[in-house]
């Protein structure tokens, strides 16, 4: 299993019923904000140990829930692509400093609308910057961009990425996601 977003102690936290079985064996390796939650059983046949690999995987994946972004070796664009696939979604993003780079990653499904600044990103969406603008380096300018975003390209669903400009050391990065009807957003304090 492969997941995002979680510390390998709330990992362990949250598999401690499971990992203390020791059969099948649970193994965690982090990096960064991903990790992988592997699996492994010893049986008297590989029938066996597939069977109670599948069956650990499957209780561990309930336990972890949303946290779990794939059950295959893909990252976490592949994964959200086979998602876009699946939902039958289509998605537009609205990128300020990034260079398009989350867009890059879901070349599918995915209409892009990356600039280096909050202008030139309104420019490309065909609205007035003026409204993000007021809202300033804020979730409510993600919130703003995803949603024109997705107006914009007539998508099902809107998503923008809002970094500082690349004059600051530090700030926000600021990222939404809207379906039209409700919107999710989250900030994360840069370091200098």
């Amino acid at each position: 299993l492969y997941t995002y977003g979680i510390s390998e102690q709330e990992l362990r936290g949250q598999l401690k019923s499971l990992i203390d079985r020791q059969d099948p064996l649970i193994s965690i390796y982090p990096s960064g904000k991903h990790a992988m939650v592997k699996v492994t059983a010893i049986e008297n046949s590989q029938s066996l140990a597939e069977s109670a690999s599948i069956a650990m995987a499957k209780a561990a994946r309930i336990q972890l829930g949303d946290a779990v972004f794939s059950t295959s070796n893909n990252n976490l664009g592949a994964a959200t692509e086979q998602v876009l696939e699946k939902q039958k979604l289509n998605c537009a993003v609205a990128e300020v400093g990034s260079d398009g780079t989350f867009a890059s990653r879901l070349s599918h499904h995915v209409h892009a609308y990356a600039a280096d600044d909050l202008a030139g990103c309104c420019e490309k969406l065909q609205v007035d910057s003026a409204i993000a603008e007021s809202y300033g380096d804020s979730q409510q300018a993600a919130v703003w961009l995803a949603c024109a975003a997705k107006a914009a390209a007539g998508a099902t669903v809107g998503a923008a990425i809002l970094l500082p400009p690349s004059s600051q050391d530090s700030g926000h990065v600021h990222i939404s996601l809207s379906d039209g009807e409700q919107a999710w957003s989250k900030s994360f304090a840069l370091n200098p």
